[in-house]
This record gives structure tokens, sequence and C-alpha cells, in this order.
């Protein structure tokens, strides 16, 4: 998976859980969405592209090269 594909994977994450603290501060629901449940799934999505990117980050072939100083 290219870090391309992670960052719009974190950013669709970090829209959704906007959308929640705002259906939350104004006390909507959208059909059966409300800010809770749109926390939850903003959040794992946040989670899930966190993971990901980790996971690129520590298979690198460079990844040694990048923690000595």
């Amino acid at each position: 998976m290219k870090t391309r594909y992670i960052l719009i994977l974190f950013i669709i994450g970090f829209i959704v859980t906007t959308i929640a603290q705002l259906l939350r501060l104004a006390h909507w629901h959208l059909w059966m969405l409300n800010g809770n449940l749109l926390f939850l799934i903003g959040t794992f999505i946040e989670i899930i592209a966190a993971v990901l990117f980790l996971y690129k980050l520590f298979v690198h072939p460079k990844f040694k090269d990048f923690l000595d100083f």
C-alpha cells in the first residue's frame, strides 16, 4: 500500500471525527448516526491508518539508517 493511500485514509478519519464533534456540539443526529458512533468510526479509521503507516515505516529498507544518528 502506498503512503498516499494511508494519508488519504487518515484524512478521511479526521473528517469523520470532525463531523462527529459538530454533531455532538449541536446535539444532532444524521439518520441513525449520532456523534458517539461517528467518533468511534473516525477514531477506528485513524488507528488503522496509524498502524499501516507504522508497519510501512518499520518494513522500509532504510529504517535502520533512519534510527542511526
